[in-house]
Formats: structure tokens, sequence, C-alpha cells
């Protein structure tokens, strides 16, 4: 879900907010560039060793446990949480551990942590799932996109997965399955590619084959194969982050799709890729690399 948050915009920053709808366009270079690893990781056999996007070092074919530990590859930043988790666990007040755990995100991946609920066991429970979620998170995917995670209260429903424009806020139950990788899909969104209204991505809606039309509570046969889940089918934005969650958790599921260059599934984890790679240098890569060697 969105939310633009205009209600805290001070008043002489509307104007500029709301006057900015258009998104940027995706450089056709670096879209060919994810293409071409998606193509290279799905077929090892024949892969040569490539540079990243940018002229960076070289990467090779890696099973996808092998992917966290061949950061340095990808110029990318993987931080071990267990400690902290350990730490959090240990801490009798929750207020402390909190503050404890917003520390170390600041600090580490350059976010601020708060916690909605006022259930100490509820408000501790979240922030273990945070720090597990983001042991297996490059810093680089978060760093730049958000400011600030709520672990939200699970009684408030419109609170358990929220990306609040404006703020740059992830509001998330952190147990709650794709969640964050949901949320995060629309942080990308908006960091590379539009400033505040997601739905205006002409560009990645062209990817529907003609005649396809978003729309709530679309029947089966209307979205499969065109989007990932239903409620990819009901908005742009929500087709981009769902596109983006898979992405992230390298969901096998659509390996056929990604096999199938012709498939528009296919160009629309290349198009999400090609974001996260302007969030990032291989970035982008490194996701649909990794992708690939799971399909």
């Amino acid at each position: 879900a969105i939310t633009s948050g205009t209600d805290i915009i001070p008043d002489v920053n509307k104007a500029a907010y709301n006057h900015v709808t258009a998104c940027s366009t995706r450089d056709p270079q670096t879209v060919e560039h994810m293409r071409q690893v998606l193509r290279r990781g799905l077929n090892p056999q024949n892969q040569q060793p490539h540079l990243g996007s940018r002229g960076t070092r070289p990467s090779h074919p890696a099973k996808p446990a092998d992917f966290p530990s061949r950061a340095e590859d990808y110029n990318l930043t993987f931080i071990n949480t267990a400690g902290i988790a350990t730490r959090v666990q240990q801490i009798p007040n929750v207020e402390d551990a909190i503050a404890l755990v917003d520390n170390f995100t600041r600090n580490s991946f350059g976010f601020r942590t708060s916690a909605a609920s006022e259930d100490p066991v509820t408000a501790r429970k979240d922030s273990l799932n945070l720090l597990k979620q983001l042991n297996s998170t490059p810093v680089e995917l978060v760093g730049r996109p958000i400011i600030e995670v709520r672990l939200a209260d699970p009684t408030v429903p419109e609170e358990r997965g929220q990306y609040r424009l404006w703020s740059k806020t992830v509001a998330i139950s952190p147990g709650a399955t794709g969640a964050f990788e949901h949320e995060m899909g629309h942080a990308v969104h908006q960091s590379a590619r539009c400033a505040n209204n997601l739905n205006m991505d002409r560009e990645f809606a062209a990817l529907n084959p003609p005649g396809f039309t978003y729309g709530d509570n679309k029947p089966t046969e209307e979205w499969a194969g065109i989007t990932t889940t239903q409620y990819a089918s009901r908005k742009i934005a929500d087709d981009v982050a769902e596109t983006s969650q898979s992405l992230q958790i390298a969901d096998p599921s659509y390996c056929s799709a990604l096999r199938n260059p012709e498939n528009n599934l296919s160009e629309k984890f290349i198009a999400v890729a090609t974001d996260m790679e302007e969030v990032h240098p291989r970035l982008g890569a490194y996701l649909i690399g990794r992708y690939a060697t799971v399909c």
C-alpha cells in the first residue's frame, strides 16, 4: 500500500510536490545489460566473465547460497545481525532494546527504526524479525531509498504494509511474509523512477499485452501470466512492487517466465532490476543474476 503523506508536507513545498508526476524512462543500455545478465545466469555453461554495467570487476556464475559471500564481486555489503539480535533479546527494557536497534540501523543501514506497538512482546518480536530480514539484505538496497522503518502495530490493519512517499517510511509487521520486500519495491521505484506518483510509470505498463487494464478483484484468467499476483493487477505501482518482491526473494514460481524472452513477465523483472541498478551500481545485476541461478 502507498500513501502520499501530503498532510505532513510544508505548504511551501506542496505545489512543487504535486507538480512532478511523470516518471523517468529506463536507460536502454542498462536494460540490455540486465537482460544479458539474466540470460547468462540461465545458461551458465555458455557464460563468460562479464563486467558490471559501469565497468566494475568481472563476476562468474554461482549458486544462490554463494551470493552473500561474494558481496565484494558486486560491490555490495551484507551485515551479520546475529550479534545485535542476541543483545536485543538480553535487554530487559523493551524501549532500550528498540533504541539499540534504531542506533544499529542508523549506523549500519542508514535508516531510523521506530516501534508503534505499545505491547513490549510484540515490539521486541518485530525488532528481531526486522534484524533477521536485514541479515540477508544488501545495505545498498535500503540505504538510499528509505529514511525510516516503522514497526507497525498489528492491531492497525492499514499499518501492516505501507510505504509513505513523502517521508520515505516503510511501515510493516516484519513477520509478514514478503511485506518488507513489497514496500521496498515501492521505495526503490520512487527513488529510481517516479518522484511522487508511482502509477504514472507508463513505460512499465507498456510491458503488458494489448488490451490489459489494471483493476481490482480480477479473475485469475485475466492476470495470470501477465502479473505475478492478483494484487499486482490492481495498479501499476503494485505491479512493480510485487515484481520487485519476487525478484528480491528469487521466487522460483516465475522461472518459466524468466526463461521465455517473449514473456512480458520476464521483461518486467528486467525493468525492476534496472531500477535497482540505478539505486546502486550492480545491485540489479546481483539480484537478477541470483534469481537466474535459482532457475
